[in-house]
C-alpha cells in the first residue's frame, strides 16, 4: 500500500486491480483520473461504471460487468465506486472472489475501486488483504496544515505561476484545508494571470483581488467555535451562515441552548464539587459531539479561575432572553439581532 499526499505519475498500469481510498476527495478523484487515462492508452476502451448505493445495488453486477464484454472484444475498465465505504458481506465476498480468480480477468478487465477513508479494521479485512496481494492500493491523505503552502506552490507551478511565502500562507488560511476549493481558486488565478509561454510571479495584492472566501461552514461549526471562545472566527462563521441563508431562528436556538447547558453544568459543578465531565454530562442528559464541545468550554472556564463564570453565564442568558423576544418576525439580516448575537459571545468570553 502506498500513502500519497499528491497525485503521482504512473508510467504503466501493471496491476489488474487498483484501490484508491482516503480522506481527500480531490486527490481520490485525480488519482482515479490518472489511472483511467492510462487505462485508455493501454487499450481499455470499454468502461463500465458501477456505483454502490445502499439497498439499490446488487453485487451480482460486478461479475456481470465482465460477463458481458464488448462485442468487439475491447478490454474493459470496471469503475467501481463505493461512496459510503461499506461493502457488506456480499461485497466482501465478490471482491475476494474477483481476486481469487484474477487470472480469468487480468487480460481483459481492469478493476478500479474508489472509496472514502477506511478504518484500521477495514484494512485488516479479507477483501482488503486480497486486493493488496494481487493489486495496487493507494491511500491518499490531505497535506497537513503546515504542508499546505508547499502543496499550493506545486499546484501553482503547474500553471506556470509562483508567489512568495506570505501569499501562500494567505491562500492556505482562506481555504482552511479545503483542497477542492484551493484547486478551484488556483484555476481562477491561472485564468486571470497565467501566461502560456512564461512563468508569472504573483504578489499578495493580485491574489487578494482574485480570491474569495471559499471556506464552507454549517451550524455545528458555529456552535463548536462559539464554545471554544474564538470570537473573530465566530463572527466570520456567523456572517457566512447568514449569507448562505441559514435561518436566524435556528442559530439563536442553537447558541441559546449551549449557553443554558453551560449554565446548568457550571452550577452543578460548583454546587456538587463534581469535576468528572462524564458524570456531569450524564446527569444533564448531554450526549454525542456536544459533550466534546461543552468540555472545551468548561476546561477554558477552569483555566481562568479569576473569572466569575456563573455571573457571566447569567448575563449571557439575559442576552439569550432578549434574542428570543426579538426573533419573532425578524428579518435574518436585522442589525439588532446580529449585534445581540455578537454581544452574547463578547459577554461570555471577552477578557
Amino acid at each position: 500500500m502506498q500513502i500519497i499526499a499528491n497525485t503521482k505519475s504512473l508510467n504503466k498500469l501493471e496491476k489488474p486491480i487498483y484501490l484508491i481510498f482516503g480522506n481527500e476527495p480531490l486527490l481520490i478523484l485525480e488519482t482515479a483520473d490518472l489511472i483511467r487515462n492510462k487505462a485508455v492508452k493501454q487499450g481499455f476502451s470499454d468502461r463500465k461504471i458501477l456505483t454502490v448505493i445502499h439497498n439499490a445495488f446488487s453485487w451480482n453486477e460486478l461479475p456481470a460487468a465482465v460477463g458481458s464484454m464488448s462485442l468487439f472484444g475491447d478490454k474493459t475498465l470496471v469503475d467501481l465506486r463505493i461512496p459510503n465505504g461499506k461493502l457488506g458481506k456480499d461485497g466482501s465476498k465478490e471482491i475476494v472472489s474477483w481476486c481469487n480468480n484474477i487470472n480469468s480477468y487480468a487480460k481483459s478487465a481492469l478493476l478500479l475501486i474508489t472509496m472514502p477513508e477506511l478504518s484500521w479494521q477495514d484494512e485488516k479485512a479479507a477483501w482488503f488483504q486480497s486486493i493488496d496481494k494481487v493489486g495496487e492500493i493507494f491511500k491518499v491523505v490531505a497535506p497537513k496544515s503546515e504542508e499546505l503552502p508547499k502543496w499550493l506552490a506545486m499546484r501553482l507551478q503547474k500553471y506556470k505561476l509562483s508567489t512568495d511565502e506570505e501569499s501562500l500562507r494567505y491562500i492556505a488560511e482562506r481555504v482552511e484545508g479545503n483542497l477542492l476549493a484551493a484547486h478551484q481558486e488556483i484555476q481562477k488565478l491561472a485564468l486571470i494571470y497565467a501566461d502560456s509561454e512564461n512563468q508569472t510571479s504573483l504578489n499578495l495584492e493580485q491574489i487578494k483581488a482574485a480570491l474569495v472566501d471559499v471556506a464552507r461552514y454549517d451550524l455545528d461549526d458555529l456552535r463548536q467555535i462559539f464554545l471554544s471562545g474564538d470570537l473573530p472566527k465566530f463572527s466570520k462563521i456567523l456572517q457566512n451562515l447568514l449569507q448562505e441563508g441559514e435561518p436566524l431562528t435556528l442559530i439563536v436556538w442553537a447558541i441559546s441552548e449551549d449557553v443554558r447547558s453551560l449554565y446548568i453544568l457550571k452550577n452543578m459543578q460548583i454546587s456538587s464539587g463534581e469535576n468528572n465531565f462524564a458524570v456531569l454530562f450524564k446527569k444533564c442528559n448531554i450526549w454525542g459531539i456536544r459533550q466534546t464541545w461543552l468540555k472545551v468550554a468548561l476546561q477554558k472556564m477552569q483555566s481562568e479561575k479569576s473569572v466569575n463564570w456563573i455571573a457571566r453565564l447569567a448575563r449571557a442568558l439575559e442576552v439569550c432572553a432578549a434574542l428570543d423576544k426579538k426573533i419573532k418576525g425578524a428579518d435574518r439580516f436585522e442589525q439588532p439581532i446580529l449585534e445581540l448575537l455578537l454581544r452574547l459571545a463578547l459577554v461570555l468570553y471577552k477578557k
